[in-house]
């Protein structure tokens, strides 16, 4: 599917990849391919690891990230998100969040939402965003 993006594809702004199997040479075939995106949803992948969100940290266009459903991704992976300079948005396992990639988040003057799939194991890390950056929105999605 993504090896098969047609030259124009690098001006697409949005890309949801839902269920499809992606892999980590996806990611690096769509950053590659299509620099210009801005909202990237990936939902349900298992073969994803860190090295695939490396290749979408480089991708410096995007604004809204949402990782939902992933079984081989960790926190150090989600962390090279945080380099995304115009990052806003972020949806994200509550098991792969951590407080480390929260003040980086805080320190990000243009981020304005968080997603979270659960609020079990980071009620302190949330309390931290809320008091530090109140105009970050945090969304708890059980």
């Amino acid at each position: 599917m993504i090896r098969d993006l047609s030259p124009d594809a690098e001006g697409f702004t949005i890309s949801a990849l839902r269920d499809c199997g992606v892999t980590d040479e996806g990611l690096l075939l769509l950053a590659n391919k299509c620099p210009k995106v801005k909202v990237l949803a990936i939902n349900g992948s298992t073969q994803i690891t860190d090295k695939g969100l490396n290749s979408i940290s480089a991708m410096s266009d995007l604004e809204y990230v949402s990782l939902e459903r992933f079984a081989r991704i960790t926190e150090a992976g989600v962390f090279q998100l945080t380099a995304l300079k115009k990052l806003q948005t972020l949806v994200v396992s509550n098991e792969v969040f951590s407080s480390r990639i929260a003040v980086a988040l805080c320190k990000m003057s243009q981020f304005r939402d968080l997603g979270l799939s659960r609020i079990d194991g980071c009620e302190d890390i949330v309390a931290m965003i809320r008091s530090k950056r109140p105009d970050i929105r945090i969304e708890i999605m059980n």
